[in-house]
């Protein structure tokens, strides 16, 4: 059973995951910088409106695009990215990008970086459906849309990347809208194995809103 202990450090079972932090408020992304920490989740709620609106869009009126900018060009580049897919012009779309916004606000603060690598990637396959971890400094991931992101325990991590699709050990996900941020393999010995789910022929459409703090 996983729980909260009064500073959110994880359990299972009342056993400490103190690789582990998760919180119902903003701060607790910012916990990823302690030297133990290599997941920190944020858990939100109030945001099944939006859902239900990205859920009845069809899947090519989904917003798309990368870019490497500012955590203020933020908006411009999502307004770019939707009107280049024809996502409607709503008061939900206007909410996802204020979203977005307060997220790439958030991890350029605590990734120390002033530009950010934003990508917005609509996904009707498996994308990275292999076991991995990220050589990078710090990466946010958030799922608006359809399946979240899988990850395994650190003690399972070994058997993950040896199975690959063979794998059938502990395996966790990303609730819709919460946000991981993940600490990089730049920066610890120990990064979380992860990958996107399987959802190829099953007529299922994930919005994955990825964060990268840029190399040098």
């Amino acid at each position: 059973m996983l729980g909260f202990d009064a500073i959110g450090a994880s359990t299972t079972d009342g056993v400490p995951r103190n690789w582990l932090y998760e919180g119902h408020e903003a701060a607790a992304l910012s916990r990823i910088r302690q030297p133990a920490t290599t997941l920190a989740l944020w858990h939100r709620s109030g945001l099944e409106p939006l859902g239900r609106w990205l859920d009845a869009l069809p899947g090519e009126r989904l917003p798309s695009g990368r870019a490497r900018l500012r955590a203020r060009d933020v908006p411009q580049a999502m307004a770019d990215f939707g009107s280049d897919c024809g996502t409607p012009q709503t008061p939900d779309w206007d909410r996802m990008v204020r979203d977005v916004v307060v997220l790439a606000g958030l991890f350029s603060d605590i990734a120390g970086t002033s530009e950010i690598e934003l990508r917005v990637d609509p996904l009707d396959h498996d994308g990275c459906r292999l076991f991995h971890v990220d050589r990078v400094d710090y990466r946010l991931l958030c799922t608006y849309c359809g399946p979240g992101t899988e990850w395994v325990p650190p003690a399972d991590a070994p058997s993950a990347l040896r199975a690959q699709t063979d794998y059938r050990g502990p395996l966790e996900r990303l609730p819709r809208f919460a946000v991981g941020l993940f600490k990089g393999a730049n920066l610890t010995a120990s990064p979380i194995v992860h990958r996107s789910p399987p959802i190829a022929g099953r007529s299922l459409h994930r919005l994955l809103v990825c964060l990268t703090a840029p190399a040098a």
